[in-house]
């Protein structure tokens, strides 16, 4: 490549991240955040490399470091800004349906770009020939780091299929924090379809799945409508704790310290990547219960 390929790759978009952001009495905004690792909290600066991984989606072939697949996220970041720029102001007016595309998978991206899950995946299929064969990959570290970065970018084409034409219904205001962690979206494969849980700031949380109320977008706010917000922050925020391979970011650092000892411990045990959560027939009906019909049985 004539250019110089994309070395930091965010695994997380750092407008994303920006929405916990707050002073924390520094002049910069900061992030509260808790290493899911050693369980200290601490601010950092939301500009000094955080949530970055070196070459995470830029493998090398044939002796250079293509970045396509990190330009094609980059594409779909932008669209994610505007879609939060757009709820901030609350107006999904005059949005083209090739926009919407982009925003399903800004959003979707969220659920399959872990640096966790990424490394993982490619020390898994390192030590199993099967997986080499699954993968279509030899046992070379290049090589496998293709295969992985395209493992990601085909569950990504296909939860977006399944999720396309579906109502993205946004819960705003809520009363209690919403908390984010290095794997920041929650993706169900239900049969044919897709549900994913997002969290879109520290009192914003949405749902999207492939049913559809015949709009693209559903805003519902806590104020406004009287919807009791509680149990679906505590669903996310309980898979958000749940998942956290690395760090976990909130507004308020003592509920990062109340946490901290279960994140570090859940952390600890994971040994595997995983793509999909497993979910109650209790948590499925409280996701299906906020915006959408429930299932057929």
């Amino acid at each position: 490549m004539s250019r110089k390929a994309k070395k930091n790759n965010h695994e997380v978009a750092r407008a994303f991240l920006n929405r916990w952001a707050t002073d924390h009495g520094f002049d910069t905004p900061q992030l509260a955040m808790l290493d899911a690792r050693t369980g200290e909290v601490q601010t950092r600066s939301i500009k000094a490399g955080f949530a970055i991984g070196k070459y995470l989606y830029v493998p090398k072939i044939d002796g250079e470091h293509d970045d396509r697949v990190e330009d094609w996220f980059g594409t779909a970041e932008q669209a994610l800004v505007e879609f939060l720029r757009r709820n901030d102001a609350r107006d999904f007016s005059a949005m083209t349906h090739q926009q919407w595309v982009y925003i399903v998978y800004g959003l979707v991206g969220l659920a399959h770009r872990g640096a966790h899950d990424v490394a993982k995946l490619r020390a898994a299929v390192k030590a199993d020939k099967s997986l080499q064969k699954k993968f279509n990959t030899s046992v070379n570290d290049h090589a496998i780091h293709h295969a992985v970065v395209e493992n990601v970018v085909n569950r990504i084409n296909r939860d977006v299929y399944r999720l396309l034409g579906g109502t993205l219904t946004i819960l705003t205001d809520c009363t209690k924090e919403v908390l984010v962690c290095d794997r920041p979206a929650i993706c169900w494969a239900m049969g044919e379809n897709s549900t994913l849980l997002v969290p879109l700031g520290p009192s914003t949380l949405a749902v999207i799945g492939r049913e559809s109320d015949g709009v693209p977008v559903k805003i519902i706010s806590e104020a406004e409508h009287g919807v009791d917000s509680a149990k679906f922050v505590d669903m996310l925020n309980s898979f958000t704790i749940k998942r956290a391979r690395r760090w976990v970011v909130g507004r308020d650092p003592a509920i990062l310290k109340n946490i901290a000892a279960t994140v570090v411990q859940n952390a600890a045990e994971a040994d595997e990547p995983v793509f999909y959560e497993r979910i109650s027939d209790e948590e499925r009906d409280l996701l299906w219960s906020f915006g959408h019909e429930p299932p057929e049985e």
